[in-house]
């Protein structure tokens, strides 16, 4: 887009500046007429000077017109020449990963099946040897909880103080804004509504605990439940883990079924198709 200009676009934009100056040039001959027609002599030599600036004016428009269509035809043919070659470089790319797509996701397909399946084996063996444990041993923890999920952490205490809070006389409750309170002496104060209700407020001893709260476990679902596998050499799904339950995971077959190495038999139809009008026979023609 911002290469460098090329020579018709070069020669283009020199007679653009031509055709301006010609103009002007032409434009101030013209003006010159009425102080050619004093004699023959010099109205003959004004209309020749004028003839010329005028034809130098019209080659000029036409060398324009002539350098634009060119132009044109070369960003067209330009146009083209780099739909061809980005045609031929998708066409080169999407072969490419066609292959990919065959020889790479079969084998990824493969490697993640594998890994499902043994991650399931394990989740059959942990939750059978938890069945075995006497009471009171902490049960074996699957790897697909140990891989995704979290454990639930128990509520712990950072720090505790006792706090002397303003409450309300009447009812006990916290007063919001604490600096609102006027203190008549150590344990009793109060503050003013709208210039006209008192509120009366005592102090109250509060316990003050900074903490991290109970995080729950987080207990994530099997691992092959949402994993869903085109096959990678044609059409069709090749493991979809929504219809599977744990034991048929752990007994899974990594490799996917072979294709069908030669060419499915093609159907053979028959169609007819009228070769001509329909004439409809009038009775008489009977």
């Amino acid at each position: 887009m911002f290469g460098r200009k090329s020579e018709n676009a070069k020669r283009l934009d020199a007679a653009k500046i031509d055709v301006a100056a010609a103009r002007v040039r032409a434009a101030t001959i013209a003006a010159g007429e009425e102080a050619a027609l004093e004699n023959a002599a010099t109205y003959a030599a004004w209309r020749t000077e004028r003839d010329t600036a005028t034809a130098d004016v019209e080659r000029l428009e036409k060398l324009i017109a002539a350098l634009t269509a060119g132009g044109e035809a070369q960003r067209q043919h330009d146009a083209e020449e780099a739909l061809r070659r980005r045609i031929d470089l998708a066409r080169k790319n999407n072969a490419a990963l066609a292959e990919r797509i065959k020889i790479e996701g079969s084998r990824l397909s493969v490697e993640l099946k594998a890994l499902i399946r043994d991650a399931a084996a394990a989740t059959l063996e942990t939750d059978a040897i938890n069945k075995l444990l006497p009471d009171g041993t902490p049960p074996l923890l699957d790897p697909n909880f140990i891989a995704r999920g979290r454990p639930a952490v128990p509520r712990k205490d950072l720090e505790e103080k006792v706090l002397n809070l303003w409450v309300r006389e009447t009812d006990g409750s916290l007063i919001g804004d604490q600096d609102r309170v006027t203190a008549v002496d150590a344990d009793t104060g109060n503050f003013v509504v709208d210039k006209q209700f008192r509120v009366d407020c005592v102090r109250r001893k509060f316990r003050s605990t900074t903490y991290h709260p109970v995080e729950y476990a987080e207990i994530p679902e099997h691992l092959f439940a949402n994993v869903r596998l085109p096959l990678f050499d044609r059409q069709g799904v090749d493991f979809d883990g929504a219809r599977f339950i744990t034991e048929h995971v752990a007994m899974l077959e990594a490799e996917p079924a072979k294709l069908e190495k030669k060419a499915a038999r093609r159907p053979t139809q028959t169609e007819l198709a009228p070769v001509e009008p329909y004439r409809r026979l009038e009775p008489d023609a009977a």
